[in-house]
């Protein structure tokens, strides 16, 4: 696996394309050789995720136009080839032979920025390390082109869709990732907007290689606080970026934290479901009709799981590149990064515990109320309950639906009056109404449930 980078450029290379890359890290985290996930264990499911994360985004066939003549530099053509070795670099998972194409590279000619950048993930063994090649690729990242051609280049507002400018895209987006994870989160803002203005497309082809857009919430939260980050996400230029899998954990989970950090929501409250548009804003909807926490428990509820504690967090390496958003391995990346956020924000962490609770009660009593479906485990429901819920919750449920809970619970079976004995004792109110002013004692009664069940109102 460790050559069939190399091996595929090689051939593809010598087909007489004019110029083609090794698909960098598609984890926005872009991982370095040392860092490691903050648990303890290897989790089978998440190594799966690497493995077939990995595969995936071996090698990218994205044509480079313009090869060499794209250098306009002083010894353009042998700078290109150094490139071509440096890149080389990232579709190895042995750090060694990664070092060793960079190192090459260099030989080539001394000016290659992609060598730099290889040597700042596989040859660091510190984040100084990794900051200090950095920050050589952004120096020389602007040294393979001539003046006029870079100044056209840093103008064009599409930075990363010109080849030779890649190199300096990803310099950039290492030092201010790397600062982020140092803890210097204002000085990696700088780059992080730096990099807003020069790769304005949001649907540009660096949203999958180097997606730094996927970090933003994070620090708006750190440097600004909540109420300027919520505000940010939603004036943001490339603020589609959301629909992309490497975003939604990171920003979801991050606008969750905002909005309940900003007292925007404190329950499992929603507003009743819409037709939505062809084409929706994504962003308004998590932030202007907060709808982040349910995006986030629907969508991602490893991350909400990992967060609270209800899953053991797990350790090892972090992969390179990461497979879907709902996938255990991003929801593991965003913890580790993120968690101390939740954790100084008080409250949060509870809030978020009872938010889960409330969602995988409702989707399980949900299964109940189908009366085709067969009997369910009581002792499971309860323990949720027991560990704290919002119990007045309208759940929203596959169909998006509105029930209350007390709804659902007289349909389960058996069971059905220790749930309701234990919901109403959580504080579940008994008046309220759905459809044409229907109580769950009232729905109770329409379906006969039975002796037991009226006993507990």
């Amino acid at each position: 696996m460790d050559d069939f980078g190399s091996l595929l450029q090689t051939a593809l290379q010598n087909s007489g394309l004019p110029y083609l890359s090794i698909r960098s890290m598609q984890n926005p985290q872009w991982p370095l050789n040392f860092e490691r996930l903050c648990g303890t264990y290897n989790d089978p499911e998440l190594e799966y995720d690497g493995e077939s994360g990995n595969i995936s985004a071996e090698v990218s066939t994205l044509s480079m136009h313009g090869g060499a003549i794209a250098y306009t530099c002083k010894d353009g053509a042998k700078v290109y080839k150094a490139t071509l070795k440096a890149l080389e670099g990232h579709g190895y998972y042995d750090s060694k032979k990664a070092v060793e194409c960079a190192k090459a590279a260099l030989a080539i000619h001394p000016v290659c920025p992609e060598a730099y950048n290889v040597l700042a993930v596989h040859d660091a063994s510190n984040y100084e390390e990794a900051l200090e090649y950095f920050k050589k690729a952004v120096e020389q990242g602007t040294l393979i082109k001539d003046k006029d051609d870079l100044k056209e280049a840093l103008e064009s507002k599409d930075l990363f869709s010109i080849p030779p400018m890649r190199a300096y895209h990803r310099g950039l987006f290492g030092v201010g990732n790397t600062l982020r994870k140092m803890g210097k989160f204002k000085e990696a803002l700088v780059y992080y907007e730096k990099l807003a203005v020069l790769d304005q497309n949001p649907g540009s082809s660096s949203m999958s290689y180097m997606n730094y857009n996927a970090h933003l919430p994070e620090l708006w939260l750190r440097v600004y606080g909540p109420q300027e980050c919520l505000k940010r996400a939603l004036k943001f230029k490339n603020k589609d970026c959301i629909e992309y899998h490497s975003c939604q954990i990171p920003w979801y989970a991050n606008l969750t934290l905002a909005l309940f950090a900003a007292d925007h929501v404190t329950t499992y409250d929603f507003p009743e479901a819409k037709p939505r548009p062809a084409n929706p804003d994504f962003t308004k909807e998590a932030v202007q009709s907060r709808m982040a926490p349910l995006y986030l428990l629907r969508n991602h509820p490893l991350v909400c799981e990992l967060l609270t504690g209800m899953r053991r967090m797990p350790g090892g390496k972090i992969p390179t590149n990461v497979p879907g958003s709902e996938s255990l391995l991003q929801a593991a990346v965003y913890a580790t990064s993120c968690l101390d956020l939740w954790e100084q924000t008080p409250g949060a962490l509870e809030y978020l515990r009872k938010m889960t609770n409330t969602q995988i009660l409702g989707d399980k009593m949900a299964k109940g109320v189908d009366m085709t479906n067969p009997i369910i485990e009581v002792a499971p429901l309860l323990k949720l309950i027991d560990d704290g819920i919002f119990p007045n919750a309208l759940h929203i449920g596959e169909e998006a639906s509105h029930e209350p809970l007390l709804h659902m619970a007289i349909f389960q079976r058996p069971g059905a009056d220790i749930i309701i004995e234990k919901l109403i004792a959580a504080g579940a109110n008994v008046k309220i109404q759905v459809g044409p002013g229907l109580t769950a004692l009232h729905k109770a009664c329409y379906y006969a449930c039975g002796r037991a069940v009226f006993a507990r109102w």
